[in-house]
């Protein structure tokens, strides 16, 4: 239980430093852990950013799918499924050979060992979700994943691109991470099935913003920032930020709790 409870703490952690960097899309991260350098540091400030670009490049992109116990070798073992050897390399080759990956001073080991565990972490996280959901019978249909998949292909380059051009661009983000369509299309199906599943454990109604909320957020803002709007001007934006911060604690509280009743088995 001693190693639950670790775990837990360590995941705890990972969703404060993710919090803020899902609400602005990427675009803004938590601090991370410290390192023994100040170039570690800054490296490890966009940590979060190129974790969530490669697992959600365009929609959904996280591993998927049941791995025998047999086979190739296990770095983790979550309720008895098998983290293969062969995913988590896969997994952190997509990561290290993303476009942002060049931020990143990946020669240095502690860096590349503090990547690496988040990854396995995030995967967990995952694998978790994906059970739990499978356990309480969500299910997403083809016709589902599909309007999904269009969503995500409507999103990439800009109005004026055609859908062929964007079909391309998306073929062309696909082998940069090593996906084919159908891997991409079993990743939709699986982000489906945890929202689902998220969405039947939080409580939407709960997750408002307050006055006094909304206030402190713009005045913040302000502070750290030249030439931000008026509160008036942007108040729907900083109430839908805080809202998703509400509810990215959340899935975090989810998770805890799904870490924390797991047998999880990391192999050192």
């Amino acid at each position: 239980m001693g190693d639950k409870q670790q775990n837990a703490e360590e995941s705890n952690n990972q969703e404060e430093r993710t919090e803020d960097a899902s609400v602005v899309e990427e675009q803004s991260t938590d601090s991370a852990e410290e390192t023994t350098t100040a170039s570690s540091v800054d490296n490890k400030k966009l940590l979060v950013a190129l974790v969530v670009v490669v697992v959600l490049i365009v929609g959904a992109l996280e591993l998927s799918g049941t791995t025998s116990m047999f086979g190739s070798k296990a770095v983790a073992v979550v309720n008895g499924e098998k983290i293969s050897q062969a995913d988590f390399d896969a997994r952190v080759n997509q990561i290290f050979a993303s476009d942002q990956a060049q931020f990143f001073n990946l020669e240095d080991p502690a860096l590349r060992a503090s990547i690496e565990e988040q990854i396995l972490n995030e995967i967990i996280n995952t694998r978790l979700l994906i059970q739990r959901a499978n356990e309480a019978g969500f299910n997403a249909t083809d016709a589902e994943v599909e309007t999904e998949y269009q969503l995500i292909l409507d999103r990439l380059g800009s109005e004026l691109n055609t859908e062929e051009e964007k079909t391309e661009l998306l073929a062309e983000e696909l082998a940069r991470n090593s996906l084919t369509n159908a891997e991409f299309r079993d990743n939709i199906r699986d982000q489906l099935i945890i929202e689902q599943f998220l969405t039947s454990q939080i409580d939407e109604t709960l997750l408002v913003a307050t006055e006094e909320e909304i206030r402190l957020f713009h005045e913040q803002l302000d502070a750290s920032q030249q030439g931000v709007p008026a509160l008036v001007e942007i108040r729907a934006e900083i109430e839908s930020q805080i809202i998703s911060q509400k509810r990215q604690q959340a899935v975090g509280d989810i998770i805890l709790s799904l870490r924390d009743e797991a047998d999880i088995v990391v192999v050192e």
